[in-house]
């Protein structure tokens, strides 16, 4: 029997190489992937409709356990009881960093890498952060700008489905949108003064009143079993770049809140 041949082989399942094998396969090559973490078990795995009560540690995990194992990756919001399987052990995966400039290297090894870990916020660049480390003297100065990869920035949202408001942010450009989702229903009662409720029709459209949802543009992302970890370009490029000095955990260019269905 004749050793099985490929036209392209992809190293890594996650955001960049599940694009990669997305794009490969549709071009009609036959394409490997190697992945070197574990499959994933939905039944198993996929915990987050399981209310708090019924949690061990109530949905914030083992904190002796983080300290011990995860030292790195509890610096993530996300590497609590419900997703800290899906972060590496730092016991077994050390690195190091100068200690005048402390790195957080949050990783993942899984199929579907850190696609399975991330916010799911898909905020395009603009050029405020592709200029940064030239204007702000740090690293490398990157070699585009957001002329060159607004085109792809419409490929991609187009593929994956992005829901948001456009307003002419120039610090964060609008992008090819699905419309904004609706408030639900602790947001209707906080969102406006007693009878000053906006009506259906308005909320709809992507009213303004709101400054929880729809005024502050959240662009939430709907995630379908045909992207699998093939869609995030927002992130990918934050967190692919080696030049590009990580952003204060929990912070926001613009002070915009985000959300998603999956």
């Amino acid at each position: 029997m004749a050793a099985p041949s490929f036209d392209a082989i992809v190293v890594g399942s996650g955001i960049t190489g599940g694009w990669a094998a997305k794009e490969l396969c549709e071009r009609g090559l036959k394409t490997l992937v190697l992945e070197a973490g574990r499959p994933i078990d939905p039944a198993r795995d996929y915990v987050e409709h399981v209310p708090p009560w019924q949690m061990k540690f109530r949905g914030f995990g083992d904190r002796k356990a983080l300290e011990r194992d995860q030292f790195i990756q509890r610096h993530c919001y996300a590497c609590n009881e419900y997703s800290g399987k899906f972060f590496v052990n730092d016991r077994e995966n050390p690195y190091t960093f100068d200690s005048d400039k402390p790195f957080h290297w949050i990783r993942g090894r899984q199929v579907g890498g850190k696609s399975i870990m991330w916010g799911r916020q898909v905020y395009r660049w603009s050029d405020l952060d592709f200029e940064a480390n030239a204007r702000d003297g740090f690293g490398v100065d990157w070699p585009i700008r957001y002329a060159d990869i607004a085109p792809w920035y419409d490929y991609v949202e187009q593929f994956i489905g992005i829901s948001g408001e456009a307003l002419g942010l120039p610090q964060l450009p609008d992008g090819k949108f699905l419309p904004p989702m609706s408030l639900n229903c602790a947001e209707q009662v906080t969102a406006w003064p007693s009878g000053s409720r906006p009506n259906e029709s308005s909320r709809s459209a992507g009213s303004r009143s709101s400054p929880h949802r729809t005024a502050a543009a959240r662009r939430a992302i709907t995630v379908g079993p045909a992207s699998v970890a093939a869609s995030r370009i927002r992130t990918s490029t934050a967190s692919a770049s080696p030049f590009r000095r990580p952003a204060p955990r929990g912070a926001s260019r613009c002070g915009r809140t985000a959300s998603c269905t999956v």
